[in-house]
């Protein structure tokens, strides 16, 4: 899987390059960069936070030290308790809760 990647216009990660080859963690950074510009025009899109956590639980799994893993789901719970707060009956967003809760590290995000 070394030889993954995804080309991107370079506009996207302000870049000069007209493409530029993403990977892995570059691509997580790049869709979390995205959706909390799009939370900040739409703040009531359920959808758009659930996406943001989704996109910080990827994040989390990409870090590379524990801290970095614990901030990075401490703030996807941030984002999937504003979109459960928006649409309480998505069933993603309480399941990526308990996936979030659930795993190692995580332990205090049980009294928010």
């Amino acid at each position: 899987m070394k030889y993954l990647w995804v080309s991107v216009p370079g506009w996207l990660c302000s870049s000069q390059e007209e493409k530029v080859k993403l990977t892995g963690k570059e691509v997580v950074e790049l869709a979390v960069n995205s959706y909390s510009i799009a939370v900040s025009f739409d703040a009531t899109s359920a959808g758009l936070w659930y996406d943001l956590a989704v996109s910080y639980n990827g994040l989390s799994e990409h870090s590379s030290t524990a801290q970095d893993r614990h901030s990075a789901r401490e703030t996807a719970v941030s984002a999937l308790n504003k979109s459960i707060s928006i649409d309480e009956e998505s069933w993603s967003a309480w399941n990526l809760m308990g996936v979030l809760r659930m795993s190692s590290g995580t332990k205090l995000l049980l009294d928010k």
